[in-house]
């Protein structure tokens, strides 16, 4: 079962990923069939300038289909990130109650310093959260 771990993540990725993406991930095959049947053609009937250009489009489709699953792991491992971080540091905003976005963020980055390299993701996250705590006060009051 090991060995098909990759092959989960791959598929729960792709699951995960927008409509566009997932389109985007398809048209690929498609080309690669079509040109498998030109490819199976030229052949059979030796024309070896179709060849070559059938191979190239062959190639150039295989690398489409890497690329592609490659935007959408990293699409997928951003998005992963981000959830993460916005429920650490969603909890982290209620533990502590500080007034000012600034003193969050440094305060934050002080007790889990793996952020510190995602200052700015860290900032922007921590306003739309106690924007959300701000509205979320706002209407209770009301």
């Amino acid at each position: 079962m090991a060995r098909l771990n990759k092959t989960r993540n791959i598929i729960r990725e792709l699951t995960d990923s927008p409509l566009i993406e997932k389109i985007s991930f398809l048209l690929p095959f498609v080309v690669l069939l079509i040109d498998i049947v030109i490819l199976e053609h030229a052949v059979r009937i030796r024309e070896g300038y179709i060849i070559v250009l059938t191979t190239l489009l062959f190639v150039l489709s295989t690398v489409e289909i890497v690329v592609v699953l490659d935007e959408i792991h990293r699409h997928y491992q951003k998005n992963n990130f981000e959830r993460k971080l916005t429920i650490k540091l969603d909890d982290f905003i209620i533990k502590r109650r500080k007034r000012s976005v600034k003193n969050t963020v440094e305060d934050f980055i002080r007790e889990y310093p793996e952020y510190n390299s995602y200052r700015n993701e860290v900032y922007h996250i921590a306003c739309q959260i106690m924007e959300t705590h701000k509205e979320e006060k706002y209407r209770g009051r009301k």
